[in-house]
């Protein structure tokens, strides 16, 4: 993934003549739509952001820029409702600690208080623990407490056990 600004100040020195971010946009929206339908579109606060679906799913797409935004709730939870849709399973906490997420352990337990005061923006995220401690986030609008409960602890402690 990659966005206007990056394009356009690598082009500017590449061709030794000045692009501007706008330039950039209006040059691949119009190249999108005619001769690249791979090429998919994210309009951030202050940029474009390009990928291929060639190159990747949409939904990594979709958490790289989510993150280059800056937002780590809104990619918490947009992550943890997807999950709780798509698979449907409860996710872990830990795993936002690594790539392409790399939400730093404190921020992370920060995130994690927000989300269990059940906010108006959030009211269907909970979290639910296994016996081993290890924390679940997961959509009430999607799964239950005893289904996310359920499967933290098979994921954490009983498919570890008949290994």
């Amino acid at each position: 993934m990659t966005d206007n600004r990056e394009l356009a100040a690598a082009g500017s020195r590449f061709f030794n003549t000045e692009f501007t971010p706008d330039m950039i946009a209006a040059r691949i929206e119009s190249a999108a739509r005619i001769e690249s339908p791979d090429i998919h579109i994210f309009q951030g606060k202050e940029c474009c952001r390009y990928y291929s679906s060639n190159s990747m799913t949409d939904s990594y797409a979709e958490i790289l820029n989510i993150s280059a935004e800056g937002d780590d709730i809104m990619l918490i939870v947009h992550t943890v409702r997807r999950e709780s849709r798509t698979y449907p399973r409860p996710t872990i906490l830990s795993q936002f600690l690594d790539a392409p997420f790399s939400v730093k352990p404190g921020r992370l337990n920060q995130i994690a208080e927000v989300l269990a005061s059940n906010t108006e923006d959030y009211r269907d995220i909970r979290l639910t623990r296994a016996s081993n401690g290890d924390g679940y986030l997961f959509s009430a609008d999607f799964l239950d407490e005893s289904q996310a409960k359920y499967m933290a602890e098979w994921e954490s402690v009983e498919s570890l056990e008949i290994q």
